[in-house]
């Protein structure tokens, strides 16, 4: 290697004397100022022209450049850089990438990481959601779901494109926030986004499945159809819906869809295990089904609750248990239910048609025509259960005198 002139030398060692005089200002001032970096850039650009020259740098200073560059790697002043002055000073200049005291040290790759980790959880979580809405169909809310999905897709897709990234930086540049809390900030962003996210996953489900409940009991009557429609998404949204279930069996019990019936009744007794009208439309089920002993139990176990839900719950339950153990025989039990059932609810009918049957079949026939004129004196004011007991009107029609 040639001998270095001295003149070369010389400005070498006056652009490093001024590097080192600039670094310790740097390091002095608390705020330093703007003016200082700009000197310290551009006498960090001289000495890498001087460099790049064709001649010969004694050892001595380039180990003093390479002391000197770690220092201002180590300093966090750089981060400076980020600045909007620094950005249009960047873009006018456009230094190369070799000169790396021009751009800021890259960030900690773990914002990004968890970043992106709570905006994939976010996405789950409202996918999630939006299956739960449409499983029974789509409505506005479901649509609306679908499109905020969509959305919070696209923002995650384009964080991983280079377009996307650099529209994402263009727009935080343009809000004055500097690169170093830009990954800071986009980890807030999400994270503030995960926590309405998840509490709308958590909180909102339930208060949804309400709202749809509620419709489907208005439109049980008008629309049964819709009602079930309505019903299923409140369920599909928040499974512990007593009320929801409840009705839906109730619709389709209404539709002669039994075994579907009976299977949300017993949803909704699970759910709630004091859900006295549950035990009630299941045992009558059970009775229509010829599950005599079903029945049974279902009765009892709603009759040991002691749940006060009315008279007309309590009547019905004790007629539920005496028709059941009529048909499996045990009159004794019957009978002594069908006149709790009768005191429960003195205007009820059907106790006096189970008690005339039970009459019947022990030969107690004065007995069995008292209670046959008991049942049609009060069967024009009561409403009866035509496909529990659709024999009643006829055989008390023959009984009759």
């Amino acid at each position: 290697m040639a001998v270095s002139s001295s003149a070369g030398t010389s400005k070498l060692e006056l652009a490093i004397d001024q590097y080192a005089s600039l670094l310790d200002k740097l390091a002095e001032e608390r705020a330093s100022s703007n003016e200082i970096y700009r000197d310290l850039l551009m006498v960090r650009d001289r000495l890498a022209s001087l460099f790049r020259t064709p001649t010969s740098v004694a050892p001595a200073l380039v180990t003093t450049l390479a002391a000197l560059d770690q220092r201002l790697q180590r300093t966090r002043k750089l981060l400076k850089l980020d600045d909007s002055e620094f950005d249009n000073l960047r873009s006018l200049l456009d230094p190369p990438k070799t000169n790396w005291w021009w751009y800021p040290p890259d960030p900690n790759p773990a914002w990004t990481i968890g970043a992106l980790f709570l905006l994939t959880i976010s996405i789950s979580i409202l996918t999630d959601f939006t299956r739960r809405l449409l499983n029974s169909g789509p409505d506005e809310i479901g649509l609306l779901s679908i499109a905020v999905q969509g959305l919070f897709a696209v923002g995650a897709t384009s964080t991983f494109t280079k377009t996307g990234r650099q529209g994402l930086e263009s727009a935080l540049s343009s809000l004055g926030i500097a690169g170093h809390y830009r990954p800071a900030m986009k980890l807030s962003a999400t994270l503030a986004l995960f926590i309405v996210v998840f509490c709308a996953w958590k909180f909102l489900p339930s208060r949804l499945a309400d709202y749809y409940s509620d419709i489907a009991f208005r439109q049980q009557s008008s629309s049964p159809d819709a009602a079930r429609v309505n019903d299923a998404r409140a369920i599909n949204l928040n499974p512990g819906n007593v009320r929801a279930h409840f009705n839906l069996g109730a619709l389709y019990e209404n539709a002669y869809e039994y075994d579907k019936a009976a299977a949300e009744y017993r949803r909704t007794i699970v759910i709630e295990p004091n859900h006295i009208r549950a035990y009630s439309n299941l045992s009558r089920l059970l009775l229509m089904g010829n599950d005599s002993s079903g029945a049974l139990q279902v009765a009892d176990d709603a009759l040991k609750l002691q749940v006060n839900e009315g008279q007309e719950i309590t009547a019905a339950l004790y007629r539920n248990r005496s028709l059941a153990e009529y048909r499996i025989g045990l009159y004794q039990q019957a009978e002594a239910d069908a006149k709790q059932s009768s005191n429960a609810q003195s205007t009820a009918a059907d106790p006096y048609c189970v008690l005339a049957k039970i009459y019947a079949k022990q030969g107690r026939a004065a007995e069995a025509g008292k209670a046959w004129q008991d049942f049609l004196a009060r069967v024009n004011n009561h409403v009866l259960q035509p496909r529990l007991e659709p024999d009643c009107i006829h055989l008390a029609a023959e009984a009759s005198p």
